[in-house]
C-alpha cells in the first residue's frame, strides 16, 4: 500500500486568533525548590501507607508554593502511584485536583505526580534525562522539584513529573483528538494477528497497550495495523513507509538517548516504559519516552550499560523488538541513528548532562535531601551516598554501579569508538512545508534536514503538475545554525516557491544529491500540492455562539451551540454537498444533505450540537467557548468559501460580523436570522472602536514593523502566536490614549514559519499574518 503525504493549499485567511493561556509552565520552573503541604486525615494517610496497591484516593487539602505560585486548593484527590514503587518506603502520589471537582484544573494542569526516585540516592537522574529531552527540542515530560508535606510533617524531596494524557497531547501536538497509548512491561510490539482487540492484553490491573485517551471508543485499529506493518511489510515497504508511519527522527533520537544515557528500563531492552500516541493530521505515530529512574548507572542486572553495543544494546528480556531491529537494519536509518549518537557526544555540555548542569542540581537540592529521612529507608542509602553519586570516581553500591558524571563519561568515551557508518544513499528525516494553508500571495516555504555519510552536495524543491510535468525547480540553500541543540537545525536546507497557480494539483518532492553522486527523491511519489480555486463569496459565516444557555432553543427545545450563514446573492443557494467544518485538518467533518437552500438575503442556523438525529441542521461538531476555527467549505472538500477563528466568548453572547460583511466583533446582544447591526450594541459604539493594523517588511528577517490606529483610549496589548495559535511573547501592554503607533518585533530567536500578531484595543482586536523566513 502506497501512502503519500497530502498538503491543501487553501485560500485561508485568519481573522483572529485567541488561544486560552497556558500558565502550566509555572509549576515546573525550575528557579527555587517548590513547597508542597498536603493537608489530609491522619487515618486516610495511613490507610494509604497500608494499602498501597489499591488506588483509592482520599480528599485533601493542598498549598503550593514557588517563585510564582502561591495557592492553596481544597478537596483534591490524592492516591498512591507507581509500580514497584508502591512497595517502597518512600511511596510516590498522584494528585488529582478535578477528583472531586470535575473540570478544575490547577494552572491548567488536571494531575500533578509526586515522585520518590527511592531507587536512586542522587534523586536527579530522572531529572537530568528530562531535561536532556527537552533541551534536544524532543516532547516529553517536563519536571522540577518539591520538598513534600503530610500535615506539616516534611516526606522528602520528590519530583514533580508532568504526566502524559489528554493535556499533555493538547499542549503538545497541533492536533490533539488522537489516540494515546501507554506501553508497559510485554509491549514489545510483536505481531498477535489481524484483530485490534488481540492487541488488549490484560497484566496486573492494567493493559499492556493501556489506551490513555479516547477510551469510550477503545478503538486499538490504528495500533493493530502499525504493528502489522512493523512485523509483516517487506524490506522495501518497510524502507519506504516507517517515517510515513511513525517520526522517524523522534524514533531514533529516543533509541540514541536511551543509550546514551544507560536507560534499559524501555522498549529495546525490557519492552516497557515508552508512549506512543497517534496524531490523525499526519497520519502517523510519536514516540514519547517514559520513566528514567533506573539510567545513569543504576542496573539490577549483570550488563555494563556504559559500554553496551549501541547497535544491538542489552536485552534484560530476550525478545524481538522490531521496531528498533528492523530499523537498524535500513543503512540509511542506522547513519541516521548513528549521527544523532555523534550529535548527542558533541552537544553534551550545552546539555543537562554537562558537569555545570549536575552541579547545579547537587547544590539546589542538597539540603532537602540531607534531611530527607524517607529516602534512607529503603536501601539504606546514606547522604554520603548522596553526595557520592554525583561524580565519585569508582562508586558502586548495591543496584548503583557508576556516580552520574562517571558513568556518563565512560559512556561517551565508548560510544565515540564504537560509533561506525555503512554505505547508503542520503536521507532526508525532516521536511516542514508551510503554511499548508496559502492565500493567493502566499509562498510555499521548506525547511528540509537531510543526511548523507558523504556530505550533502545539493537539495532542490520540484513541482509538478498532475501529468508529472515539472513546473517550477528551486535550489535549497544550506543555512545551518550550527549553535543550536537541536540536530535537525544543524543540517537544514531552506528555501521556498512562489506563485502556486490558482486551481493547481499536483506535487511536491526533495531531491538530495549527495558528494559521491547518489540522488534520492523525499517523499516516494512527492507531497500531494491542491490550491484552491478563487473564493466566491457567495456565502458567509455571519454569527456564531459558543456557550448558549438562555438565548434561543432549537426544534428540540434545547439551547445549544449555534453558527448562523448569510446569503448576500440575488438567488437562492443551494448547499447540498457543502461542508461545514471546525478542524483546519478535516475540512470535510460535517456535509449538508439533500435539498437544504439559503434564500436570497436570507439566514441559515445550523445547531453545533453533536446530534444529528435531530433533523439535517444539527452538525456532528460543538463549538469550544475558549474559541476555535469554523469554516465553510465548497464542494470538493477543498475550498474554503469563508472561515473565521473566533475568540473565547462568554456564555450567551456570539461573535458576529458588522451588518453581515463588515467587522468581526463580540455582543450580547445576538440576533440570530437576522443582520447584526452596530448601533443596537449598548454602550460604545463599534465604529469609534475600529483600528488598523498592518506590518513591513512582511514576509521579514528578522524585524518587521507592526504599525497600527486606535480610535478610543484603551489598554492595548500586542501579542504574537505561532502557527498552531500558542501565544509566544506580548510586545506591548498598557493604556493608549487615540493616535497612530508602532512596534518592532525583532524574531531573532525564533525559526522560520507563520507567526500571527494581534493587537487588542478594549474588547476589540485584529489579528494580522506575517511570515518569518531566515
Amino acid at each position: 500500500m502506497k501512502i503519500i503525504y497530502t498538503f491543501y493549499l487553501l485560500v485561508f485567511v485568519v481573522s483572529n486568533l485567541f488561544p486560552q493561556k497556558n500558565d502550566s509552565w509555572k509549576v515546573y520552573d525550575n528557579s527555587q525548590i517548590a513547597i508542597v503541604n498536603i493537608t489530609i486525615a491522619s487515618n486516610d494517610l495511613q490507610f494509604l501507607y497500608n494499602n498501597y496497591n489499591i488506588d483509592t484516593a482520599f480528599t485533601a487539602a493542598l498549598q503550593f508554593q514557588n517563585a510564582f505560585i502561591n495557592d492553596s486548593v481544597d478537596s483534591v484527590g490524592i492516591s498512591i502511584r507507581g509500580n514497584t514503587s508502591r512497595e517502597s518506603f518512600k511511596k510516590s502520589f498522584e494528585i488529582d485536583f478535578n477528583k472531586f471537582k470535575k473540570g478544575r484544573k490547577f494552572y491548567s494542569l488536571e494531575e500533578l505526580n509526586l515522585n520518590g526516585e527511592h531507587n536512586d540516592p542522587s534523586i536527579a537522574r530522572s531529572k537530568i534525562c528530562w531535561d536532556f529531552f527537552n533541551s534536544i527540542g524532543m516532547i516529553s515530560t517536563r519536571a522540577s522539584y518539591a520538598s513534600v508535606y503530610f500535615n506539616g510533617n516534611y516526606y522528602g524531596l520528590y519530583i514533580s513529573t508532568e504526566k502524559i494524557d489528554e493535556n499533555f497531547v493538547k499542549n503538545n501536538y497541533e492536533n490533539n483528538n488522537g489516540n494515546l497509548w501507554k506501553c508497559l512491561y510485554g509491549a514489545n510490539l510483536n505481531y498477535i494477528n489481524d484483530d485490534p482487540n488481540s492487541y488488549k492484553i490484560e497484566s496486573s490491573d492494567s493493559r499492556i497497550y493501556d489506551l490513555v485517551t479516547n477510551k469510550s471508543e477503545d478503538d486499538y485499529s490504528k495500533l493493530s495495523e502499525f504493528i502489522d506493518f512493523l512485523n509483516n511489510s517487506d524490506y522495501v515497504t518497510f524502507k519506504n513507509e516507517l517515517p510515513q508511519k511513525i517520526n522517524i527522527q523522534e524514533l531514533l533520537q529516543y533509541f540514541a538517548a536511551n543509550v546514551l544515557l544507560g536507560n534499559w528500563d524501555d522498549y529495546w531492552s525490557l519492552s516497557n516504559n515508552y508512549f506512543l500516541y497517534f496524531e490523525p493530521s499526519k497520519n502517523y505515530f510519536h514516540i514519547i519516552p517514559y520513566d528514567y529512574d533506573n539510567s545513569l548507572g543504576i542496573s539490577w542486572s549483570n550488563i555494563d550499560w556504559a559500554t553496551v553495543n549501541p547497535y544491538v544494546f542489552g536485552k534484560v528480556v530476550d525478545g524481538y523488538r522490531p521496531l528498533i531491529e528492523r530499523t537498524l537494519q535500513i543503512p540509511e536509518f542506522r547513519n541516521l541513528y548513528s549521527h544523532i549518537l555523534d550529535h548527542f557526544s558533541k552537544i553534551k555540555e550545552k546539555t543537562s548532562l554537562s558537569e555545570q548542569s549536575i552541579l547545579q542540581i547537587k547544590n539546589q537540592i542538597s539540603p532537602y535531601a540531607q534531611n530527607d529521612n524517607y529516602r534512607t529507608l529503603d536501601y539504606g542509602f546514606t547522604y554520603d551516598d548522596f553526595d557520592k553519586s554525583f561524580f565519585q570516581q569508582n562508586f558502586s553500591k548495591l543496584h548503583v554501579k557508576y556516580s552520574i558524571q562517571e558513568f556518563l563519561n565512560k559512556r561517551l568515551t565508548n560510544i565515540s569508538n564504537q560509533i561506525n557508518f555503512v554505505d547508503s544513499d542520503p536521507i532526508v528525516y525532516s521536511l516542514d512545508v508551510f503554511p499548508q494553508y496559502l492565500s493567493f500571495s502566499d509562498s510555499i516555504n521548506i525547511n528540509c534536514s537531510a543526511f548523507s555519510t558523504k556530505g550533502i552536495k545539493s537539495v532542490n524543491v520540484v513541482l509538478r503538475n498532475k501529468n508529472a510535468v515539472e513546473i517550477i525547480k528551486n535550489e535549497l540553500n544550506y543555512l545551518p545554525e550550527i549553535t543550536s541543540i537541536e540536530i535537525q537545525k544543524n543540517d537544514l536546507w531552506k528555501g521556498s516557491i512562489s506563485n502556486v497557480p490558482k486551481g493547481f494539483s499536483g506535487t511536491l518532492s526533495i531531491f538530495v544529491e549527495d558528494n559521491s553522486g547518489k540522488v534520492i527523491e523525499y517523499p516516494s511519489g512527492g507531497l500531494e500540492i491542491i490550491s484552491a480555486g478563487e473564493v466566491s463569496n457567495e456565502l458567509t459565516i455571519n454569527e456564531i455562539m459558543c456557550t448558549n444557555t438562555s438565548s434561543i432553543k432549537d426544534n428540540f427545545d434545547e439551547n445549544e451551540d449555534w453558527m448562523e450563514l448569510y446569503n448576500p446573492q440575488d438567488t437562492a443557494i443551494n448547499l447540498t454537498g457543502k461542508y461545514l467544518t471546525d478542524k483546519k485538518d478535516n475540512l470535510v467533518k460535517w456535509q449538508f444533505g439533500e435539498n437544504i437552500k439559503i434564500e436570497p438575503k436570507s439566514y441559515l442556523l445550523v445547531w453545533c450540537d453533536e446530534d444529528g438525529s435531530q433533523g439535517d441542521l444539527h452538525a456532528n461538531f460543538k463549538l469550544s467557548s475558549s474559541g476555535e476555527f469554523t469554516a465553510i467549505v465548497d464542494t470538493d472538500g477543498v475550498t474554503i468559501i469563508d472561515s473565521v477563528t473566533i475568540p473565547a466568548l462568554p456564555e450567551n453572547e456570539s461573535f458576529a460580523r458588522d451588518n453581515n460583511s463588515g467587522e468581526w466583533y463580540i455582543t450580547n446582544s445576538t440576533t440570530p436570522g437576522a443582520s447584526n447591526i452596530i448601533t443596537n450594541i449598548k454602550s460604545n459604539e463599534l465604529i469609534k472602536n475600529k483600528f488598523s493594523l498592518s506590518a513591513y517588511p512582511n514576509p521579514f528577517n528578522p524585524v518587521t514593523k507592526i504599525n497600527y490606529e486606535i480610535s478610543e483610549e484603551s489598554n492595548v496589548k500586542i501579542s504574537v502566536y505561532n502557527n498552531i495559535g500558542k501565544e509566544i511573547t506580548t510586545l506591548f501592554n498598557s493604556k493608549q490614549k487615540p493616535g497612530n503607533y508602532n512596534i518592532e518585533w525583532n524574531a531573532k530567536d525564533y525559526a522560520s514559519s507563520v507567526y500571527f500578531i494581534k493587537v487588542q484595543s478594549g474588547k476589540y482586536f485584529k489579528t494580522l499574518k506575517v511570515i518569518l523566513i531566515k
